[in-house]
């Protein structure tokens, strides 16, 4: 925020910073009160995980070992991993290219779930629906903002196609494409 105040030709960063922080301070307050689901509730999906010990898809997927969250790498893609989660509530929806989740892992850990390039279509992640992670990627997010510090664990995933929801494959049709316009005016 300094170096803001000293060079004010960059407009708009402020507002970005400060929007990030608020993205970060939901995601926490989401985290903190566990998707804001019951205890009973949570307590009933952690027994309700299917797909995770589903031994058919685990032979489709036969490449892939089955992980805890305490067993992947942290700051690394887990290649040749898939870790299972149920989706608690959505948090800051509203953007096709990031979608944001509150999450329950199979040992009753509470954490955020980052999903990029969904495409427009903002319900095919919705609560409670299983997911398989292939390959995941495991951050510690830690921020500190005007004397508050944030701090939470978070799954990213870059590539819906690596994502298995209640037993299914995405199809290819639900992810948003990117591209780069280059087109130069004067």
């Amino acid at each position: 925020m300094m170096a803001l105040r000293l060079e004010p030709t960059q407009v708009g960063f402020e507002e970005k910073i400060t929007e990030t922080f608020v993205y970060v301070r939901k995601m926490c307050d989401a985290i903190v009160k566990k998707g804001y689901v019951k205890n009973k509730r949570l307590q009933n999906e952690l027994a309700s995980f299917r797909f995770a010990r589903d031994d058919k898809l685990m032979m489709k997927l036969m490449n892939y070992q089955r992980v805890q969250m305490n067993e992947l790498t942290e700051g690394a893609t887990n290649t040749g991993k898939i870790f299972f989660c149920k989706i608690l509530a959505p948090v800051c929806a509203g953007s096709y290219l990031r979608q944001s989740y509150i999450a329950l892992s199979q040992n009753g850990e509470v954490f955020g779930l980052t999903v990029y390039k969904l495409g427009q279509q903002l319900d095919l992640i919705r609560p409670f629906d299983e997911l398989g992670i292939l390959d995941p990627y495991l951050m510690n997010i830690q921020l500190q903002y005007d004397q508050a510090m944030f701090q939470y664990r978070s799954v990213r995933v870059t590539d819906p196609m690596t994502l298995v929801i209640n037993g299914k494959a995405l199809p290819r049709s639900n992810i948003a494409t990117v591209w780069l316009d280059t087109t130069v005016t004067s």
